[in-house]
């Protein structure tokens, strides 16, 4: 890859997404996108099957991920490196919790106890955390991001 610099550079932008999906008519809900949607419904299966099946991760907004590619793009010293989305970790009770804030009447599953988080540290996080806030002026969007899922839902 060396004797490619200056001509082309590898970046790899690795994420975990919520936000806003592009064309829901089209796209629907696909992979992460749709976690808020079925804890929204309340369905008691399938909300176990993501307790049962999707262990504490990590998430990012679908936006700051475009963001940061644009970033990797413009920012000459971004090369031959992987950038971590990494906004902060998450659980199925942090779902919960977020949702309810914003949707106080809508009736969500019980908070499972004894949930643990996801305790990574991803060391790359400042670097792209700095150049999020170096080209928009802040960082990583927070897990309230989670309320534009269900913007056309």
């Amino acid at each position: 890859m060396d004797e490619y610099i200056g001509i082309s550079k590898f970046v790899a932008v690795i994420p975990s997404l919520f936000g806003r999906t592009l064309d829901v008519q089209n796209q629907n809900y696909p992979s992460s996108s749709g976690i808020p949607i079925i804890v929204y419904n309340n369905d008691p299966k399938k909300t176990g099957e993501i307790n049962d099946n999707f262990p504490p991760f990590f998430f990012v907004d679908v936006e700051d991920v475009a963001r940061l590619h644009i970033a990797a793009l413009l920012h000459l010293e971004v090369a031959n490196e992987r950038l971590i989305a990494f906004a902060g970790p998450f659980n199925r009770n942090d779902l919960i919790e977020s949702l309810q804030h914003h949707f106080p009447d809508q009736q969500f599953p019980e908070e499972f106890p004894k949930l643990t988080q996801n305790e990574s540290r991803i060391l790359p996080a400042k670097r792209v955390q700095d150049l999020l806030k170096h080209m928009w002026g802040k960082g990583f969007t927070s897990l309230d991001s989670l309320r534009a899922n269900l913007e056309y839902f």
